[in-house]
């Protein structure tokens, strides 16, 4: 399986308190690293997405999810 952050146990959802053009809509929720390399605000469209899901490849504290 490929080594991406979409695929690691540290990858979360975090709901969006604010609303803005820069955070996106009040009440989405946004993807975040619990090991805090990136955050929702980092992920504003699909191409900073996928940029962000490929630190995986070189991220000391990738752990694969379970399935759970």
């Amino acid at each position: 399986m490929e080594k991406l952050c979409l695929f690691c146990k540290n990858l979360d959802q975090e709901f969006q308190s604010m609303g803005s053009e820069w955070t996106g809509a009040y009440g989405e929720n946004g993807f975040t690293c619990k090991k805090r390399y990136f955050s929702e605000y980092e992920c504003s469209s699909l191409e900073s997405m996928r940029v962000l899901f490929l630190k995986a490849e070189t991220c000391k504290d990738y752990e694969p999810a379970t399935g759970e």
